[in-house]
């Protein structure tokens, strides 16, 4: 019996994920967020793909709401933040959706 197998010592990074939701710009209701991205194309079609996300209240993205890295899926990955804290008195924000990076790789 002959097996055969490919080793990569040349692990290629995937582009960046398109994005599924929101809407570039959209106004959303924070405890309605969901952000989604699709599955980023991958050269080394086996990685395992983490995404990470980041919430912001701004367009310059400081400071930093919240941060998530997700392990991705065939599909991609979700990430729903949840809630605002009782008593916060902010009305809602302004989501600036957009994907300026490919995710992190993680080795299979």
């Amino acid at each position: 019996m002959t097996s055969r197998f490919l080793v990569n010592l040349n692990n290629a990074p995937p582009d960046a994920p398109p994005l599924l939701s929101p809407d570039d710009g959209a106004v959303v209701a924070h405890d309605e967020l969901a952000l989604v991205a699709g599955r980023a194309p991958d050269p080394d079609l086996y990685d395992a793909l983490s995404y990470r996300f980041e919430l912001a209240t701004d367009a310059g993205f400081t400071p930093r709401a919240a941060t998530k890295n997700v392990v991705g899926d065939d599909g991609g990955a979700t990430w729903s933040p949840g809630a605002r804290p009782i008593g916060d008195p902010r009305p809602g924000s302004v989501a600036t959706a957009g994907v300026t990076s490919a995710p992190h790789v993680e080795a299979a």
